[in-house]
């Protein structure tokens, strides 16, 4: 199963790290992969998985699918591009 997400607030590597890392411990068979220049979050398994999880967990994190423009979730995502780029 694949599946490609289209989100908002990846700004570099420190933020693609955060999800990779995320996305990985939530579902230990996901291989995830991020593209932060386009704001593209590819994840992939040979088991089947929820969307809406990893959706729930990328808004948590703070980074929300590509659709609106919420202050609080680019909070979230800054404080989340600190923690990836110190890992």
């Amino acid at each position: 199963m694949n599946e490609k997400f289209v989100v908002a607030n990846i700004k570099c590597g420190g933020c693609a790290n955060t999800i990779k890392k995320e996305l990985e411990k939530l579902v230990p068979e996901l291989a995830v992969a991020v593209d932060f220049e386009e704001g593209v979050v590819e994840v992939s398994s040979a088991n089947s998985f929820s969307r809406e999880v990893v959706l729930n967990k990328l808004s948590a994190l703070g980074y929300p699918e590509a659709d609106g423009n919420n202050m609080l979730l680019k909070a979230k995502s800054f404080a989340s591009c600190m923690v990836g780029r110190l890992n």
